[in-house]
């Protein structure tokens, strides 16, 4: 049995906070409005770019490459910018309004030499009464 680096923990994490994003702007779709256009495609991204506060890229995956690494001790904590990427590598640019903001958590409730178990930290929306 194959022991696993801090870095594929990472890896793992990194791959899950992706789905996690795809996951999350999919549940937040409200179909009771109709304030956008129908014609409108969705992204369809072919990597993703995390970057730092500051502006900095830790990690990139492009088309299954992978460059950089994220590493956190236990109880660390780390702020993340996510940067979808078209079929060309190039940043999907979108406008964005101030409502369509969403901050989502991540946090490693465990882990065993195969897997590392990431849990969605649980948003509330305006309005929410639960």
């Amino acid at each position: 049995m194959k022991n696993l680096s801090m870095h594929d923990y990472t890896s793992y994490g990194i791959r899950a906070l992706f789905c996690f994003m795809l996951f999350f702007n999919i549940a937040c779709e409200d179909d009771d409005h109709d304030d956008h256009d129908h014609d409108e495609g969705h992204t369809d991204a072919d990597g993703f770019v995390l970057e730092t506060e500051s502006g900095t890229e830790v990690y990139r995956e492009f088309e299954g490459a992978s460059e950089g690494s994220v590493t956190l001790s236990a109880g660390d904590t780390l702020e993340l910018i996510v940067h979808f990427l078209d079929h060309d590598g190039d940043e999907i640019e979108h406008e964005e309004e101030e409502e369509e903001e969403h901050e989502g958590g991540l946090s490693i409730s465990g882990n065993d030499e195969g897997v590392a178990i990431v849990e969605a930290e649980e948003h509330e929306e305006e309005g929410d009464d639960h």
